[in-house]
């Protein structure tokens, strides 16, 4: 039987130190593997043609672009990519920004490195990463967790509530057919209604709102 085949991670940073070091790290994992490191925006995309990674870990200022624009082109070309921001800024408007960018997650350069890892796993398990003191300091904005159907938004339909609650614990569009059942174009269809619904503008922001929603409830927002 051949050996599960290693997660290949691209790091993006403009600090050769850190690229070294981030590199060195991944490889001694028995799961992950550093597939390559770039020092700039411009070397990225080539840098993504040529290795294929499952995960670009990307540090959020670089000296030739910006993070958050370049996570964006990033998943306009490359849908299936996942995108780990790993930022200096300690700071909750950068990981909303990056979230809203599309990234999958959000970590800091003052974590261990296990927490690190733990990021990078959990972002290539489907799921969305934050920093801990970055989540908290989230669901302090009242504008992040009002809950859904209420404050003159539309009632959620019992359908739309579920789709709505499995966003909020991570779980990506196909998790969420095969859960429960259904077609991926239909939980297309409900996250388009939860989206017109909440008054949100895109996707990231529909799952970074069902989140922090999710995350404030007693019991996890009840799953059923």
């Amino acid at each position: 039987m051949e050996p599960t085949a290693k997660a290949r991670v691209l790091v993006v940073d403009d600090h050769p130190l850190v690229c070294k070091a981030v590199s060195q790290l991944l490889n001694r994992q028995g799961d992950l593997a550093c597939c390559n490191t770039v020092q700039s925006a411009a070397e990225t995309v080539p840098a993504i043609l040529k290795h294929r990674p499952d995960l670009v870990l990307l540090d959020l200022k670089l000296t030739d672009g910006d993070g958050l624009k370049l996570t964006a082109l990033l998943l306009l070309e490359f849908p299936a990519l996942r995108v780990l921001v790993l930022s200096q800024f300690d700071d909750v408007g950068f990981a909303e920004d990056s979230l809203k960018a599309g990234a999958c997650g959000y970590v800091t350069k003052r974590q261990t490195a296990g927490e690190l890892m733990t990021a990078i796993r959990t972002v290539l398990a489907g799921k969305i990463y934050l920093n801990p003191k970055i989540s908290a300091a989230l669901l302090k904005g009242p504008e992040l967790v009002k809950p859904p159907a209420v404050n003159g938004y539309d009632p959620l339909t019992k359908r739309e509530t579920q789709v709505f609650q499995l966003i909020g614990v991570g779980l990506r569009t196909r998790d969420i057919a095969n859960k429960l059942n259904v077609s991926i174009k239909t939980v297309e269809t409900y996250r388009e209604a939860l989206k017109q619904k909440l008054g949100l503008k895109n996707s990231p922001e529909l799952t970074h709102f069902a989140i922090c929603w999710m995350e404030r409830q007693p019991t996890g927002g009840n799953i059923r």
